[in-house]
């Protein structure tokens, strides 16, 4: 089925090792409702989950 949404939320602790990185999703169908069985509880930044293996990898912005 398509025409889903999704909205991620993730924490990228630059380096290995200075810290974990966690991740965050909202799965939604083509009407807008939450798909609960896909998706992680709300609010993002307190039910994010850490990552036990591996490296997220967020483009940061430059200076200008």
């Amino acid at each position: 089925v398509g025409n889903h949404t999704f909205i991620v939320y993730v924490e990228d602790w630059d380096e290995p090792g200075a810290g974990v990185d966690q991740f965050w999703v909202e799965l939604r169908d083509k009407d807008g409702n939450v798909i609960a069985s896909m998706s992680i509880p709300r609010a993002a930044v307190d039910n994010t989950i850490d990552l036990a293996g591996g490296n997220i990898v967020v483009p940061h912005g430059g200076d200008g």
